[in-house]
């Protein structure tokens, strides 16, 4: 009796402490953003659904520094073959259950009371349901940066930096998407659903 109470003492214990590592290894949620995907209908009934982008944490200054150094050294093209040396930080979701690694995310607060999010794959996003939102990649050595500009409620929209280059920030303290304003809109009716 003595043997097998002290069984289930041991089994429980074991269960507790597997169930304690898995609540530990959950990863935290820094932020989450949803969006829909621009000409979504193209792309099938499932793409119109909202999808997500979630961010586990925020990239350092220093990793925002080392890319930095990247393009004023090397230009946009050795950029965003960089991507890949960053740690993964979260994912985004896109049309065709495609789901891409973000690895970097950076905030930037506006003087309106919004902010720019700067989000970096380290593969090429093809918006292949819509070829006016940007071409095919030529290459799977590229990375792809989202660019999202919110107003003080986290609403807004994001754009993608398929067929443009990335350039330093008016301050030199970020790179953004070259001529962002004329690039089409990609992620529409975008909103922050959480933040810590």
């Amino acid at each position: 009796m003595v043997n097998r109470t002290t069984m289930i003492v041991v089994w429980l214990a074991a269960v507790l402490a597997i169930g304690t590592v898995a609540i530990a290894e959950t990863p935290t949620v820094a932020e989450r953003f949803t969006f829909v995907a621009a000409n979504a209908s193209k792309a099938g009934s499932s793409a119109q659904e909202r999808m997500q982008i979630v961010i586990n944490q925020w990239s350092p200054d220093a990793e925002r520094d080392r890319l930095l150094t990247v393009l004023k050294q090397d230009g946009s093209d050795q950029l965003t073959k960089s991507f890949r040396m960053g740690w993964a930080v979260g994912y985004i979701e896109f049309p065709g259950n495609l789901q891409r690694t973000i690895r970097f995310a950076y905030r930037m607060p506006r003087t309106d009371g919004g902010e720019d999010v700067i989000l970096a794959t380290d593969d090429p996003v093809w918006l292949w349901w819509d070829a006016s939102l940007g071409p095919a990649p030529t290459t799977r050595d590229d990375g792809t940066v989202i660019q999202l500009q919110l107003n003080r409620e986290g609403r807004g929209e994001g754009r993608v930096s398929v067929g443009t280059k990335l350039t330093a920030a008016p301050d030199g303290k970020m790179f953004t998407i070259q001529n962002y304003a004329q690039q089409p809109v990609v992620l529409t009716d975008v909103k922050r659903e959480r933040s810590t």
